[in-house]
């Protein structure tokens, strides 16, 4: 709260409700007698920082500078109600220096608050502010000014005459620019425009020669100015969330930044100077679109104090060889951003890198490491030298085997290897007693090493869809600390309830004995709902349930009912509630989730109906929806899907995001395809048509149906489908016959292809 000197006094009001004026000003009197006896000649050697702070103050004139305005440095009017401040506070603050008025409902200052020429710092945050008197700039002595959380769509234009000004904050506004006077700044030291509109900056920006930290982050910046990178003195940048495609060529600042944050843009390589990082300790690059190896060789080998390493959501299949010279690297993220594994096949939002470079095992500091959502097969035989590492992510790669060296991680406690494609596990695989949490699930096992047995602080344990035929009830009873045990889906030669399982139950309060005769103790409703309910109930001739009330009207209830009579009352209750809710036409449920606007402006979009089915032959129920359309002529609508041979979707990404939003998984960026199965090559000619139009006997110009469900039955086709390289780069073209197997008829005509 400002800068007062050690020497001045503070003054802190206790609550005395709003508008309490003469509380305030014997609370003042009091104060300065007590610090100065009963004359006043003390005052002026003292400075006075007033806190006024939750008072709920409504009107600023409502409070009496007269005996201290003089001497007042530093007002607190934080979290207020004020409105507006009234004009001359320069006649009645002449010395003020701070003013805080954060959280109060301020839409403008007076067009003479510029005159407060000792004003040192001002902070106005979270108020109603549109716009800034142009007289601010008089501030000669300004050093911090804070307007975040207000509804600003620009600066002063001559803000570069506050030219002692060190910190400014303008986050959380709507500011679309800076102006270009904001380069005469020489002293600012702090520039913090997050979660605004900024969609460049000014070429002038290379004069804050001070500027250390800048933080841009949630903004629509798409290029930076050629004269960006001759500032010399940053040490923090943050572009995170924007629309970055590349950075400036060159950096001055390379040798002293110490944080780079770039998550979420569109950067597709690193730049050279990013060889020069040499003070560096925590960069982020999550979710660009950096592809192949895109940093250079020599990437590391100067950037020997950097800590975290943020690479998660690209395309990366490649890691300098410079890499391991980091020593300090602590935290390296190069999985998934998202909380869980993607559950379809076909997509990876991690990375791709298929092998961890040469002498993986010297980051020797690395205390976390997660490389899910990768294509790797194997990892270095010396992968166990990585002694600090205590959390491990490896899940959804192609993992056949561990190294032999992997239990020697005697510091790991949290390990993932899900989907998988390990067969064995090592025999010494106990030797990792700090675990803590292991899940090995959706892999290949058969059979699980004795020496798990050791593995005495496991809390944790997920065995699932695995191929073990026996139940490790040995290794079982051994693990005495387990509050979480999964082993489903396995060949176990026992019934399912003969497994041994941990979960998590829900555990609920006792019912309230208060509630007996009440169904779920609906008593609770508020009074308007219950007086509703008790009416409707007795106009329908039958004792209310809710209340314990009879048809008469009694408050204490009916002293006749029975236990048997109330248990009666709910079940007709319970009844009746089944057959509102079986009876009502509404096609929201309360116990389905709400659709999104979003998804449901997605399905306005999808082709009409098509192919009516009144000549195909339907299942009974197999169509059936609890809708108002149950009884009404149904169409089958062509799916806007096109399926590969292994009946994965191939629709566009951005489509996938938006029908399975009610999922607890996402998928990854929407502007990029990530698939990575290939669809297997078109035979020559299966799909020629004629250029007019006209239908040829031929073998191969057979409809789109016919050719799906010939590649099911045609084992010949099945095994080029198996022969396909999974690793290469995702396809994507999205544009390949829809296969629909629901599809019974074929209009003539509908999957021509009039090209060559």
């Amino acid at each position: 709260m400002g800068n007062p000197d050690d020497a001045g006094l503070t003054v802190v009001l206790p609550s005395c409700g709003p508008n309490c004026v003469e509380t305030l000003r014997h609370h003042l009197d009091f104060s300065f007698r007590r610090e100065h006896g009963n004359g006043n000649n003390g005052l002026r050697e003292h400075n006075v920082c007033l806190c006024l702070q939750s008072q709920d103050i409504k009107l600023f004139c409502s409070i009496d500078f007269s005996k201290v305005g003089a001497q007042l440095t530093c007002l607190n009017l934080n979290y207020n109600r004020l409105c507006s401040l009234p004009s001359g506070l320069s006649v009645q603050l002449p010395n003020l220096c701070s003013f805080l008025a954060d959280g109060n409902d301020l839409s403008t200052l007076p067009e003479d608050f510029g005159d407060l020429t000792h004003l040192q710092e001002l902070c106005l945050c979270e108020n109603n502010l549109t716009v800034l008197p142009e007289t601010l700039c008089r501030l000669k002595d300004l050093k911090i000014l804070k307007v975040r959380a207000n509804s600003l769509r620009q600066l002063y234009s001559e803000i570069g005459q506050n030219t002692f000004l060190e910190v400014i904050s303008v986050d959380e506004n709507r500011l679309k620019r800076f102006p270009a006077t904001i380069g005469l700044l020489k002293k600012l030291r702090i520039l913090e425009a997050n979660d605004n509109k900024i969609e460049t900056l000014p070429s002038t920006v290379h004069f804050l020669e001070s500027l250390r930290t800048l933080d841009l982050s949630r903004n629509r910046i798409d290029r930076l100015p050629d004269t960006f990178g001759e500032l010399r003195n940053l040490r923090r940048i943050d572009f995170s969330n924007n629309k970055l495609t590349h950075l400036c060529g060159t950096c001055k600042s390379a040798s002293v930044l110490e944080y780079i944050f770039l998550d979420s843009n569109q950067i597709a390589v690193v730049p050279e100077w990013f060889c020069d990082l040499e003070s560096v300790k925590e960069i982020t690059l999550k979710g660009n679109e950096l592809f192949g190896c895109a940093f250079k060789e020599q990437f590391g080998s100067k950037s020997t104090h950097l800590e975290s390493l943020d690479l998660r959501g690209n395309y990366l299949d490649k890691l300098p060889s410079n890499f391991t010279k980091m020593t300090s690297l602590k935290v390296l993220l190069m999985g998934t951003p998202l909380e869980a594994l993607e559950r379809n096949p076909n997509f990876l939002n991690g990375n791709w890198l298929t092998s961890l470079p040469e002498h993986f095992a010297d980051l020797e500091s690395l205390t976390t490491l997660r490389l899910e959502e990768n294509q790797l097969s194997f990892l270095p035989e010396d992968f166990g030298r990585l002694s600090h590492l205590e959390e491990l992510l490896l899940g959804n790669n192609f993992l056949y085997e561990l190294p032999a060296s992997f239990p020697q991680l005697e510091s790991l406690t949290k390990c993932q290897l899900t989907k998988n494609r390990l067969e064995k596990l090592p025999s010494d695989f106990g030797a990792l007693t700090t675990l803590q949490e292991l899940h090995l699930d959706s892999n290949r096992l058969r059979d699980l090493p004795e020496s798990m047995s050791r593995l005495t602080n496991l809390e944790i344990l997920d065995l699932s869809e695995n191929k073990l035929r026996r139940v490790p009830s040995e290794i079982i009873s051994s693990l005495h600390k387990l509050k979480g045990l999964t082993m489903l889906s396995n060949k176990f030669e026992v019934p399912d309830s003969d497994i041994p399982q941990i979960v998590k139950r829900a555990h609920y309060e006792e019912r309230n004995p208060e509630y007996k005769g009440n169904w779920r103790g609906r008593n609770n409703r508020p009074e308007a709902t219950q007086e509703a309910l008790a009416q409707e109930l007795n106009n329908s001739g039958r004792n209310s349930p809710y209340f314990g009330q009879s048809d008469s009207g009694d408050e204490d209830g009916d002293a006749q009912h029975t236990a048997q009579d109330s248990s009666d009352e709910e079940e007709d209750w319970d009844k009746e509630i089944e057959q509102s809710i079986s009876s009502s036409t509404s096609t929201e449920n309360y116990m389905m989730p709400h659709k999104d606007e979003e998804e449901e402006d997605w399905e306005k979009d999808l082709p009409t109906p098509l192919l009516p089915l009144n000549s195909s032959k339907i299942e009974p129920g197999q169509f059936d929806l609890d809708d108002e359309l149950r009884d009404q002529n149904r169409l089958l609508q062509s799916s806007p899907l096109s399926f590969d041979f292994y009946g994965n979707p191939s629709k566009p990404i951005d489509q996938i995001i938006e029908s399975h939003k009610h999922l607890p998984y996402l998928l990854h960026a929407s502007r990029v395809n990530r698939r990575l199965y290939v669809p297997p090559q078109e035979e020559e000619g299966q799909f020629d048509s004629d250029d007019d139009g006209q239908e040829h006997d031929t073998p191969h110009s057979v409809h789109s149906a016919d050719v799906c469900t010939e590649s099911y039955d045609n084992s010949e086709l099945g095994a080029k489908v198996t022969s396909n390289n999974l690793l290469d780069p995702p396809s994507l073209d999205s544009n390949h016959s829809v296969c629909n197997s629901a599809i019974h008829e074929v209009i003539p005509g509908q999957f021509d292809d009039d090209n060559s």
